[in-house]
């Protein structure tokens, strides 16, 4: 009987779950927090693509409001651990009512390579709280640790940002610790 190839394995993909299961960035990372979000600050935070999958949604968690609304979408890495290019300016949510906010792709889902770091990012036009993602649980083999080698010294970036998304991701880019935006792709 012959050896199954590694792409046969659920541990290198993301759970299909249809409607129900939505990925964020880190390793087994929840929304336990919150977050409150700078307006026009592009927020990027790394997602990591084990093999080339298809997303069908994008969405964010408002905790409190804020004015106006938010652009969600996806940058590809420059290969330099840094957001480069715009992959997908998914469009807008309503910040001004709390609640979960989905932008629907079905219609032309995202489709993300295999074995590269994508970003995911949010740039809202208010100051709304949103869910968060622990710095526990965030990808710091992409960043490093700090030279105590017990704490996590970034986690994601962001910069001066404009909606709808701009593409490259300006610089100059901040490097920023703890809670990271919970911005959430659903896999098809």
């Amino acid at each position: 009987m012959g050896r199954p190839f590694v792409e046969d394995f659920a541990i290198e993909r993301y759970r299909k779950g249809g409607s129900t299961y939505y990925f964020t960035q880190g390793l087994g990372a929840t929304a336990a927090s919150t977050l409150s979000l700078t307006a026009l600050r592009l927020y990027g935070c790394p997602f990591y693509v084990p093999v080339t999958q298809k997303f069908d949604a994008i969405a964010i968690n408002v905790t409190a409001t804020g004015a106006l609304n938010a652009y969600l979408g996806v940058y590809a890495d420059l290969g330099s651990i840094a957001p480069g290019r715009l992959v997908r300016d998914a469009g807008a949510v309503d910040i001004t009512i709390t609640g979960v906010k989905i932008i629907d792709l079905t219609a032309n889902p995202i489709v993300l390579d295999g074995g590269q770091l994508y970003w995911l990012a949010i740039c809202p036009n208010g100051n709304p709280t949103i869910r968060a993602t622990s710095a526990g649980t965030h990808l710091t083999c992409f960043f490093g640790l700090s030279n105590s080698l017990g704490t996590a010294w970034s986690t994601f970036c962001y910069a001066s940002g404009s909606t709808p998304l701009p593409d490259p991701f300006p610089t100059p880019i901040t490097i920023a610790t703890g809670l990271m935006p919970g911005i959430f792709l659903r896999k098809v």
